[in-house]
């Protein structure tokens, strides 16, 4: 995005989420909830589950709770649940989806891409865009992936908690805990999330997908530890697990980095310039 713009002539930067290090430091009582004991691995935040966006990160939660000892907080909402009326829709609206999505059918996936990263085409477009990709490669379209699943929670009550409500806690939870795993949503223009600076921020060593882009942030497996799948992270964790000092050294590198140059502060000194 920041690329597309400079192109259309406006100054543009990217900013990337932050730590709030002053907050952090308040003094806290933790939820009574929160072990006295250090976790091992812990994932905070959504699983994904119901959400289209998440789809990804969902399986890989999922994959990490099956190999690991991993501890999730999350709230996982109901599926919504889809009116039969709401399903046909106006039958106006139904005819032209209908027929933009003929008309995008009969074009190259390489042009309905290229018509789609054009700044002209409508936000609407662009969705039936996704759409029609999505088809194309056996990608199961809005609103079917997630029915006949079940939440994260259901399969592994034992090692789930209701998401903490103090961000507070919510650190509080990741200074105990010797990784952090983190995923992104599935859009490729979602990276370096908050959990990346909270994570690092706290001092905890984070594990983490999206190396590739993160590395304007923060250096893969130097400051955090970088996974491409769910088999590559367990490998990684495994193997530090079985060397600590190599795990502290990251994650005390990542803090460094984090508290250096991703905070607050430093964000706003960026936008005064």
């Amino acid at each position: 995005t920041r690329d597309e713009l400079r192109q259309a002539g406006v100054a543009s930067e990217v900013l990337g989420n932050c730590f709030d290090n002053v907050i952090a430091t308040q003094k806290h009582i933790p939820n009574q909830t929160i072990s006295s004991d250090r976790y091992n691995i812990v994932f905070l935040g959504s699983t994904g589950y119901g959400c289209d966006l998440h789809r990804e990160r969902y399986l890989k939660v999922l994959s990490m709770m099956r190999q690991t000892d991993m501890q999730v907080w999350a709230n996982e909402l109901p599926l919504k649940k889809v009116k039969e009326d709401s399903r046909q829709g106006n039958w106006v609206k139904n005819v032209a989806k209908s027929s933009v999505f003929q008309l995008l059918n009969a074009i190259p996936t390489s042009q309905l891409r290229a018509l789609k990263n054009n700044r002209y085409t409508a936000r609407k477009v662009c969705k039936y865009i996704d759409e029609v990709i999505a088809l194309r490669q056996g990608t199961p379209p809005k609103g079917s992936f997630f029915p006949g699943k079940q939440k994260i929670a259901h399969l592994f009550p034992d090692r789930c908690h209701p998401s903490l409500t103090s961000w507070l806690d919510f650190l509080e939870v990741m200074k105990k805990s010797n990784f952090v795993f983190n995923a992104h949503r599935d859009e490729a223009a979602d990276y370096a999330n908050i959990r990346v600076f909270e994570a690092t921020g706290v001092g905890s060593c984070l594990v983490s997908d999206r190396g590739s882009e993160m590395k304007n942030f923060l250096e893969p497996d130097s400051e955090f530890v970088a996974f491409t799948s769910v088999d590559e992270a367990v490998e990684k964790i495994e193997y530090l697990s079985d060397h600590d000092q190599e795990r502290r050294a990251i994650a005390e590198a990542g803090q460094k980095r984090t508290l250096r140059e991703h905070t607050v502060e430093r964000r706003c000194e960026k936008i005064h310039d």
